[in-house]
């Protein structure tokens, strides 16, 4: 018995080890992309979040830009307050539907 627990632990000395897998080349070179995709949408927001800033201030300089804004939100508004009505609307109606068409009582069993 001795023997042969000797001969497993001489095979388990003898079998190479598991290693873990070396960072490659290839890995390296992916993060730096990764790091320069990261960086280009940053700078994109950026300059993005800048050209709306410009947008608005050129709005803000031009003659009735304000009371346009404030006839837009109200337009806004109003049609929400329309899709609005309208889901309540269709809401009762399929409510009504339901209080006209009851199920049917279910028929008694039959006693043998």
């Amino acid at each position: 018995m001795e023997e042969c627990v000797r001969m497993m632990q001489q095979t388990f000395r003898d079998a190479p080890s598991i290693k873990k897998r070396a960072k490659s080349v290839y890995t390296q070179r992916n993060l730096g992309t990764i790091k320069e995709r990261k960086k280009e949408k940053r700078q994109e927001t950026e300059t993005r979040s800048t050209s709306e800033q410009t947008i608005m201030r050129i709005l803000r300089m031009r003659p009735r830009t304000q009371e346009f804004i404030a006839h837009h939100l109200q337009v806004m508004a109003t049609m929400q307050a329309e899709q609005e009505q309208r889901v309540k609307e269709a809401e009762e109606r399929k409510a009504k539907r339901h209080m006209k068409d009851p199920t049917p009582p279910l028929p008694s069993l039959p006693n043998k």
